[in-house]
């Protein structure tokens, strides 16, 4: 089964509908439950990606604290920013491969039957070696790490900045 995984364009099917007419021909297809195709590849998702996200900012934020006193604003600027874009680039590792086999769980045509996330990974990994395989897995990834990156250090650079401001804890 793994290895005939045909990949059908999603968008021939669904060009030129509005959402709602989008939403009548999945549930006519798949049935209520289509709408939540691939729901279980986010939810594993984000559940490790935000663990790790978190958890790297702050273990790395700890350890600069204890490391380094703050109280310049530079060094507050570069202790944060850095913690939060490590952070970013943790939780992108977490990400991107679920990323990848969600968007080919969803983007199967919807008169195949469902796709198994076991199926996909196998189906990216499998006989192509660690190298290969991996690459398929973390394909098309370097601008939205550099995205998260940037974004994740300028988040937890704002978010230290209004917490002290607000004195919060």
């Amino acid at each position: 089964m793994c290895k005939n995984i045909i990949i059908y364009s999603f968008l021939k099917q669904f060009r030129n509908k509005s959402a709602l007419e989008t939403i009548r021909e999945i549930r006519k297809i798949r049935g209520i439950f289509g709408l939540f195709r691939g729901f279980w590849v986010t939810f594993n998702r984000d559940t490790l990606a935000n663990g790790a996200y978190f958890m790297t900012y702050y273990v790395l934020k700890e350890f600069s604290k204890e490391n380094m006193k703050l109280n310049s604003s530079f060094l507050f600027l570069l202790t944060h920013g850095f913690s939060g874009g490590v952070a970013g680039a943790v939780c992108w590792i977490f990400i991107h491969p679920f990323d990848t086999i969600k968007t080919i769980i969803q983007v199967n045509d919807m008169n195949a039957p469902t796709l198994k996330i076991r199926d996909v990974y196998m189906t990216l990994t499998y006989n192509k070696g660690i190298i290969s395989g991996f690459y398929n897995l973390y394909r098309g990834g370097f601008p939205s790490l550099c995205y998260l990156v940037l974004s994740s250090a300028i988040f937890f650079i704002f978010y230290e900045k209004f917490k002290q401001k607000f004195n919060f804890i």
